[in-house]
């Protein structure tokens, strides 16, 4: 009885997690991407101007940083964005390519969240850039202790669902002994 209820409870959260993994991979890159890392300095708290053709704003995130795949930089992406609430930060990038194929130089809007010394940002449209599969790429790395240097990678998504729900389900069996 027993293992029967384990066996349904396994097929029923593989029914649950499958949707939310398929739907997570259309918004990221494809499976080669993995492999892309984000390295060079964001400064905080700039307290400068940028414009955008005629309007101007609060320029409170300035980033500069090289994106490798391997040992092979791809180019460098600017960030460029103004604080809407503590911590979390909207902009514009700008990526300048080095002989990846892709075009010189594209531009695109991304959201930026900070938490003790963990950023994670937003790329719409930042896989396209590369020739990848999405419309959206979701970076994650840590702060150096300098608080401006910056090294991280892309976060997988659909992996970190089934971890979870695998944990989760654990959790329950582990309940009803």
């Amino acid at each position: 009885m027993v293992k029967n209820f384990f066996i349904l409870l396994v097929i029923l959260a593989a029914f649950i997690a499958l949707p939310f993994t398929s739907v997570a991979s259309i918004h990221q890159a494809s499976p080669d991407s993995e492999s892309l890392v984000f390295e060079g300095e964001l400064k905080f708290d700039y307290g400068s101007c940028y414009s955008l053709g005629l309007l101007s704003y609060p320029l409170d995130l300035l980033g500069w940083l090289t994106v490798f795949d391997v040992d092979k930089s791809l180019g460098n992406l600017s960030l460029n964005a103004t604080e809407t609430s503590p911590d979390t930060y909207k902009g514009h990038w700008v990526f300048f390519s080095s002989g990846c194929g892709c075009c010189g130089c594209e531009l695109g809007l991304f959201d930026l969240f900070q938490d003790s010394g963990e950023v994670s940002f937003i790329l719409d449209g930042f896989p396209e850039v590369l020739g990848l599969e999405g419309d959206q790429m979701v970076v994650s790395g840590l702060l150096k202790d300098d608080g401006i240097s910056f090294s991280g990678s892309m976060v997988p998504i659909p992996g970190a669902l089934l971890l979870f729900g695998s944990g989760l389900l654990g959790l329950i069996c582990i309940r009803r002994k």
